[in-house]
């Protein structure tokens, strides 16, 4: 019984480092574009963010981070409930956060 537990944790250990190895080689990628419905590749990447919920005279804060590898421009505009408004940009360099 004791030799079939050691190939068993053997073949465990393998499989075990096997995933780790794959797992940290990969590298998550951004799109670089978006694809329109009339096939125009355009060189926007864009996000929205809603955030709701925040009761009266609470305030909120949003984190932007840039996980690529070249700085990029932020366009932000916010609206509160009573319906004043924001517009600005922020600037993020290379793995940035703001």
């Amino acid at each position: 019984m004791k030799s079939r537990r050691v190939p068993l944790v053997a073949v465990l250990a393998v499989l075990v480092a096997l995933v780790g190895y794959l797992a940290s080689s990969s590298t998550p990628t951004n799109p670089s574009s978006l694809q329109t419905g009339l096939g125009v590749t355009t060189n926007a990447e864009s996000t929205a963010l809603y955030c709701t919920g925040l009761t009266s005279g609470a305030s909120g804060r949003v984190s932007f981070f840039n996980t690529a590898g070249d700085p990029r421009t932020l366009s932000v505009s916010v609206v509160s409930s009573s319906g004043s408004r924001w517009s600005g940009t922020l600037e993020l360099g290379a793995h940035q956060g703001q």
